[in-house]
């Protein structure tokens, strides 16, 4: 729920300021999480400082921001202000592979190789889509941004809706609806998952990541100081894998399994995370898939 919203100016545009509450169980039981001076240090420098407050609810175990700036993140900031997010969809030296991570664990927990549908929500530039098709996958995608739509369909040719999924219309369902990084920045996950639900065949698999995992050793130790968290305005949800948990099954969700990341080379790091997963899972990212 968000209430009490009023605007605030900037140089470069008008943004709203409001205070959230429930955003994923009507529990109004909570605790003092956190608090930070944010700032947008990611994407655009020049908004205001918000002085926020997070709480973790006792019941559903998401960490969430009591006072968030809407209308602002990498999907609807004007690239024009930022020369650091020109290049329409360029990734991060990391994003390749995390990519093909992705897609290998897609079709391995899926248990087929290309004879299915796939959705991917807030595409970007299409780079994943670009290899789904190239695994000969039904791929089609949504995305917020209007430049990161056309390029999406400069880059694969496929359809590319635009716009707030849980504002328009998708014409099809389909066996496998994945969406990375995107369950931090939705202020109403409940009404995002069910339109995951409508969109999704019987018997079909999501797959999804979220940034940062609030059981991980480095949020656990820093909190809100964790440039994640710090950082940008955008991350107004957090969760863990209890979280995600509870979340999914509220919508009907079943065999929801969590992963940890891997690099497809060996390094020390990845061991080390590998061990300490034996004892929980304390990545800074979570990953699961989840079935219909």
């Amino acid at each position: 729920m968000l209430v009490d919203c009023k605007d605030i100016y900037t140089r470069f545009a008008t943004y709203t300021v409001g205070q959230l509450s429930w955003p994923v169980c009507d529990s109004d039981n909570y605790k003092f999480w956190g608090k930070c001076l944010k700032r947008e240090t990611v994407y655009q420098p020049e908004v205001p400082e918000l002085m926020t407050e997070y709480v973790k609810c006792k019941k559903c175990y998401i960490v969430y921001a009591k006072n968030v700036v809407l209308g602002y993140s990498l999907y609807t900031t004007p690239s024009k202000v930022d020369k650091r997010i020109e290049g329409l969809g360029g990734l991060m030296p990391e994003d390749p592979i995390r990519n093909n991570f992705n897609l290998e664990l897609i079709k391995s927990v899926y248990g087929k190789s290309s004879d299915f549908s796939l959705f991917d929500v807030g595409c970007s530039g299409g780079e994943f889509l670009e290899l789904a098709l190239g695994s000969g996958i039904k791929a089609e995608g949504i995305e917020l941004n209007k430049e990161f739509a056309q390029e999406a369909r400069k880059r694969t040719n496929a359809m590319i809706y635009e716009g707030d999924m849980c504002e328009i219309s998708i014409a099809r369902k389909f066996d496998v609806i994945q969406f990375t990084e995107i369950l931090e920045h939705i202020l109403e996950p409940n009404k995002f998952m069910n339109k995951v639900w409508e969109i999704l065949n019987p018997g079909g698999m999501i797959f999804l990541t979220t940034m940062p995992n609030t059981s991980s050793i480095q949020i656990k130790s820093s909190k809100c100081e964790n440039p994640m968290i710090r950082g940008t305005f955008s991350h107004h949800v957090l969760y863990n894998p209890s979280a995600i948990r509870f979340l999914l099954q509220e919508h009907g969700f079943s065999r929801i399994r969590f992963y940890h990341y891997k690099r497809n080379v060996w390094s020390i790091k990845d061991t080390l995370m590998r061990l300490i997963n034996l004892f929980g899972y304390f990545d800074n990212q979570v990953i699961a898939t989840a079935w219909k």
